[in-house]
């Protein structure tokens, strides 16, 4: 696990597993890989 800070110190901050890395496998953007992981955390 490790932490993503997309908007930088001051932003927020997300705890990311092995499957973000799949995700930036897709597509190289932090904010889409967050969506996605997001999205699929509502839809449990």
């Amino acid at each position: 696990a490790r932490l993503v800070l997309p908007d930088g110190i001051g932003g927020r901050a997300f705890l990311v597993y092995s499957n973000f890395d799949s995700i930036l496998r897709w597509n190289r953007s932090n904010y889409y890989a967050i969506a996605v992981g997001s999205l699929s955390d509502t839809l449990r």
